[in-house]
């Protein structure tokens, strides 16, 4: 049995193949919880990717752990193993997974293309699309109509609810998907906007006090500044964004050149990874980040 791979971090780096042969945690009447598998809802997704005539290739697939007394994100069945005498897949519950699947649709020939992003976890199911930078792996979401989620998410326009249950959102997914190829044009538009946007060291400065008013205000215990609306970074992902953009305005700089738009939003996007961030919150983070820059690149 082919072995899966483990980060320093704890997290599971897989195959859809290897995700099947977990073990499938149901509820007493045998229904599966969440209310569809993990490999079952991405089996799905392709399905629609195939009927809407859309090339893709699964890049990749995460599993990690998290804290939950309760429900972990990664559960290791001691009867299994000890049936196999080995930890064997079927002795894994993956609770909390995340894939990366490219599409096709390239913005930028060889660099760019568009991806379907997915989020299993125990607080819902969330999907969402837009373009996908091959060389740092990096997602980027452009706006809450690319998104689709089962739980309650701050971000999206307020007409728009939550889909109810998985086969809603699969209904939402393939409307969306009938009007794939403007989108995809849209997200090029939007991607050479950034990329001809020159980033200057003003600008650096009036993203740092958006990034820190938003966690400030977001995590003071001070009632009188709190505001619940989630932040795009939290402390520790401003602090690694800071350093990477710095090090590439540098290089820039020795160029004699400006940072683009999208070069300075690739450098503090690089910290929202699923190895290294919360998966229940990566992609609301991703699409908040990304606002954060477009309103900015507005007001320049």
């Amino acid at each position: 049995m082919e072995e899966i791979i483990k980060n320093s971090n704890g997290v599971y780096s897989l195959t859809l193949d290897q995700l099947k042969e977990t073990h499938k945690e149901n509820y007493a009447n045998g229904l599966p919880v969440m209310g569809i598998y993990h490999f079952a809802l991405m089996e799905r997704l392709l399905e629609l990717l195939q009927a809407a005539g859309i090339s893709y290739e699964v890049n990749e697939i995460f599993a990690a752990d998290n804290r939950d007394r309760y429900r972990p994100g990664v559960t290791i069945l001691q009867d299994v193993v000890n049936q196999h005498n080995e930890v064997t897949l079927d002795a894994h519950i993956f609770r909390r997974v995340y894939a990366n699947i490219n599409l096709k649709n390239e913005l930028v020939k060889g660099e760019v293309s568009m991806n379907m992003a997915v989020a299993y976890h125990q607080k819902g199911i969330q999907v969402a699309f837009g373009p996908y930078v091959h060389v740092c792996h990096n997602q980027t979401i452009l706006g809450a109509q690319d998104v689709f989620s089962t739980t309650s998410m701050k971000f999206l326009d307020s007409t728009r609810k939550p889909v109810d249950t998985p086969s809603a959102m699969l209904t939402a997914v393939e409307m969306y998907l009938s009007e794939f190829s403007n989108r995809v044009n849209e997200s090029q538009e939007i991607v050479k906007k950034m990329m001809d946007t020159p980033f200057r060291h003003m600008t650096f400065r009036a993203l740092l006090d958006r990034l820190m008013y938003k966690r400030i205000c977001h995590d003071t215990h001070d009632k009188s500044i709190h505001k619940i609306d989630p932040y795009p970074l939290n402390s520790s992902q401003i602090n690694a964004g800071v350093e990477r953009f710095l090090i590439d305005e540098a290089k820039a700089i020795k160029e004699n050149r400006f940072l683009s738009f999208w070069e300075a939003m690739q450098a503090f996007n690089y910290a929202l990874k699923p190895t290294t961030s919360e998966i229940p919150s990566l992609i609301q983070q991703n699409s908040l980040l990304t606002k954060v820059f477009i309103d900015i690149m507005s007001d320049f």
